[in-house]
């Protein structure tokens, strides 16, 4: 009998989603189309997002966002060893 690897799988429901993004003021950017994926450049709407990666950047929180597409997700996996 073969033992399974665990990993640790951090996420937001879909339910949370919505309320994430207006907390942290993603949420009207996304919806007027301003927001792209890191990898592809298609715009991300609240249907097709795929990965929310927080990010510091020159000392203000923000985030890096990947859409829901296979070969972008699979990026992120490879630039991040996850």
């Amino acid at each position: 009998m073969s033992k399974r690897k665990t990993i640790q799988v951090k996420a937001v429901l879909d339910t949370d989603l919505e309320n994430l993004l207006k907390k942290t003021n993603h949420y009207e950017s996304i919806v007027a189309g301003e927001v792209h994926c890191k990898n592809c450049n298609t715009i991300i709407t609240i249907q097709n997002i795929g990965i929310v990666l927080p990010r510091k950047i020159n000392n203000v929180n923000s985030f890096e966002f990947y859409c829901e597409r296979i070969d972008c997700v699979q990026k992120y996996t490879r630039d991040n060893g996850n």
